[in-house]
């Protein structure tokens, strides 16, 4: 980034961004002796203008989630968020006007904090982004957020629900086999399906099939309005289009 323009070299390799207004404070991270680098929030406004809205979204939820995708088939999971929700709209609107500043405002309508993975943002964005986005209008989910039971059911084991609408008691989960064998898993799932009954939350597990198949996928949506007592009013065949774009934006 630089703040002459005569200044700009070309390179295939680089890609300089003219700046003349001053950055506002943590633009920038100290990566070693004299080296900086663009901060996470930075980078998003840096990009806003290249990625489509959808695209925009997912790289919100990522910076603001627990994951970090390599490639479309490779993450790490786990990891300290980069920033928030909070942070990063707040970093915008300091930012001054720069090219894509009305993309980065729009986009930040959608983002959710505490994604921990590429399925789980895809999962929640399909079901809360609106009709026009190829969403099913739900209202935006908490993202793995801790219950615990109360005492009188004999447990102090804490629950993160994936995807959890906290006033509707409906807890969605992804369902994947990452990190427990299978006989372990429907051990664990009994378990918590029973204790979450007990709190009066309906949970419903959602594979990996339902998140990739278009139609599948409907009929899902079907079960969770009527949970959710959440009328669907979209149009077809706009919304199958619309849908099936962010699907392709996606990459499920």
């Amino acid at each position: 980034m630089i703040t002459d323009k005569h200044a700009r070299t070309k390179s295939a390799s680089v890609v300089t961004h003219l700046r003349t207004a001053a950055l506002p404070p943590s633009s920038l991270v100290r990566i070693g002796p004299g080296y900086a680098a663009a901060s996470p929030k930075l980078a998003f406004t840096q990009v806003a203008k290249q990625l489509s809205l959808v695209q925009l979204v997912m790289l919100g939820f990522e910076l603001c989630g627990t994951y970090a995708s390599f490639s479309q088939e490779e993450a790490s999971y786990r990891a300290i968020p980069l920033t928030n929700v909070a942070r990063l709209s707040g970093f915008i609107e300091k930012s001054g006007n720069f090219q894509g500043k009305q993309a980065a405002r729009r986009a930040m309508r959608h983002v959710i904090d505490g994604s921990a993975s590429p399925r789980e943002t895809q999962l929640a964005m399909m079901l809360a982004l609106p009709y026009r986005l190829g969403g099913y209008g739900f209202p935006n989910p908490k993202l793995n957020y801790a219950v615990r039971p109360p005492k009188h059911l004999g447990t102090r084991r804490r629950y993160v629900l994936d995807l959890y609408w906290p006033e509707l008691k409906l807890d969605v989960e992804y369902d994947s086999d990452s990190f427990h064998a299978h006989e372990e898993k429907m051990l664990l799932d009994g378990r918590r399906r029973a204790a979450l009954e007990a709190m009066g939350i309906t949970s419903v597990n959602v594979t990996s099939g339902q998140v990739r198949n278009s139609g599948a996928f409907n009929e899902l949506a079907k079960q969770l309005a009527v949970l959710a007592n959440h009328r669907l009013r979209y149009k077809d065949p706009d919304f199958t289009k619309a849908h099936l774009r962010l699907r392709d934006d996606l990459k499920t």
